[in-house]
């Protein structure tokens, strides 16, 4: 067992089903639009602030300092957040790891923990993707917008000014439903 999980584990606390994110592909139909207007306006941004910056450097001289402030800024974070889909890909389908135990929802990626306290009788839903796996929503009946943003994090809600998980989404499962029906129904 892992030794983040043991530690994890409250006494009496047993795993009763372990999953993982199942392969998928990174421009499936619910990311395929936004990942495509994100490179469109990406490269827009860039070549903007490209042409305002030359027609700047041709009237005032620029440091190199200020060059590299604006490299960093109008290339490397929109290229960076245009390539994070496939590493958003790897982590979750190699280093995440779904946990039902006989009191919470955990997930375990990399070296963090989430985790969420379970019963019977909470809300729950499938969502089923294009490659016959399912997110599996635990305690919330309504689907969300970005599902692999939520799925190492959980879904959080605000209550008394504390941040906590209030929703779990365990993302591209096999056998999502009889899981489900299995744990919440």
């Amino acid at each position: 067992m892992n030794e983040l999980l043991q530690e994890t584990l409250e006494e009496g606390e047993k795993v009763l089903w372990e999953g993982k994110c199942e392969d998928f592909e990174v421009m499936d139909p619910i990311y395929k639009k936004r990942i495509i207007i994100g490179w469109i306006v990406g490269g827009i941004f860039m070549l903007a602030a490209t042409i305002m910056f030359v027609r700047a450097c041709m009237t005032n001289p620029i440091s190199f300092g200020k060059i590299c402030i604006f490299c960093a800024f109008v290339y490397i974070m929109p290229i960076w957040l245009m390539i994070s889909p496939w590493f958003e890909k790897k982590q979750l389908t190699n280093k995440t790891t779904y946990y039902l135990t006989n009191l919470r929802a955990i997930v375990l990626s990399k070296d963090m923990v989430t985790k969420m306290v379970i019963s019977k009788d909470m809300p729950w839903f499938v969502d089923a993707m294009p490659n016959g796996c399912g997110n599996l929503y635990i305690n919330t009946n309504k689907k969300i917008r970005s599902p692999r943003n939520w799925s190492i994090h959980g879904i959080t809600t605000t209550d008394d000014g504390e941040t906590k998980v209030g929703a779990m989404l365990f993302y591209n499962v096999k056998n999502a439903d009889a899981v489900a029906k299995e744990f919440f129904a």
